[in-house]
């Protein structure tokens, strides 16, 4: 049954998020004199300036040294690690703030890329922001999280299924969950990791499903022993160790397995920084047909 289920998110995530439902326009090819483009990279944020330097700065270089023509912007979308970096007296603006910034200095076309694991209450907060920006600007597009297509999870799957396959050790990815949307990602990936032949690997979400207590059966079941506890979120900081991991494994520990931290967010790797890039080129070249415009099409082809 468990399965079963899944296949079938799997079956519908691949319907809603086909290539089917955009055309190739690249967004600046209405750009006239006097136009002005600018990119606008999104995280959540953090107040660890060693997780900034590790993980943040390098994402935003790689995506500075993919788009050279455009003027760079950063925006953090968590108003409480904006609050407290702001005690701090360092300041942060919100993708608000960015993109009222960029109407009043004459910005025409914006192009926004998140750091978002999945297409949760974060990437809906965003997408009402630019919508509502929208009519001060040429063109605003915005580049999809890391997971969305199918790609994406098999190209995820493989990367860390390999990394931190470990013989007779269970591998945990343990993420911090959508408290309005986007948990069904999880259970996707989860799914795709095990038809990619990683048995021993798990999904198990903070806030959301798969759950702690869904996890704990299928370790039992499976007889599992040893456990990489691994952070399966782009930024994994003092506070997600603190309120998350720590707690996790304290959780795990006093259930009698061997648990082993990873110390690391999935953006300190290259390779998901490159899904990320991709993203944001698909975002320039592709629109994404509103659901008039697919309705439409449809009914034209069923004629």
């Amino acid at each position: 049954m468990r399965n079963f289920i899944l296949a079938v998110m799997l079956f519908f995530s691949v319907v809603a998020f086909g290539q089917d439902n955009r055309v190739e326009s690249d967004m600046f090819a209405d750009m006239r004199d006097g136009d002005k483009a600018a990119l606008v990279v999104v995280h959540s944020g953090t107040v660890s300036a060693s997780a900034e330097q590790g993980t943040i700065a390098p994402f935003n270089q790689l995506l500075k040294t993919a788009f050279p023509d455009m003027d760079f912007r950063e925006a953090w979308s968590s108003r409480a690690v904006v609050r407290q970096m702001s005690s701090l007296g360092l300041y942060k603006k919100t993708p608000a703030e960015v993109l009222a910034e960029l109407r009043r200095d004459g910005y025409t076309h914006v192009l926004i890329q998140s750091s978002d694991i999945v297409d949760g209450d974060e990437m809906d907060v965003l997408r009402r922001e630019a919508a509502r920006a929208r009519a001060d600007f040429k063109c605003v597009r915005i580049g999809e999280p890391l997971f969305h297509s199918v790609d994406d999870y098999s190209k995820v799957a493989e990367l860390l299924g390999k990394i931190y396959t470990t013989k007779k050790t269970a591998n945990v990815f343990l993420c911090f969950g959508s408290p309005v949307g986007g948990n069904e990602s999880y259970a996707m990936f989860d799914y795709v990791l095990h038809d990619q032949g990683f048995e021993d690997s798990y999904v198990a979400v903070a806030d959301g499903y798969p759950s702690l207590s869904s996890l704990l059966k299928l370790l039992k079941r499976d007889k599992q022993k040893r456990i990489n506890l691994i952070p399966c979120v782009f930024v994994a900081d003092d506070a997600f160790r603190t309120s998350v991991l720590q707690k996790w494994q304290r959780l795990l520990l006093g259930e009698g397995y061997k648990v082993n931290v990873i110390d690391e967010g999935m953006g300190e790797l290259p390779e998901i920084r490159n899904i990320f890039l991709r993203h944001a080129e698909d975002a320039k070249r592709y629109r994404t047909l509103s659901a008039s415009e697919i309705k439409m099409r449809n009914a034209v082809g069923a004629e």
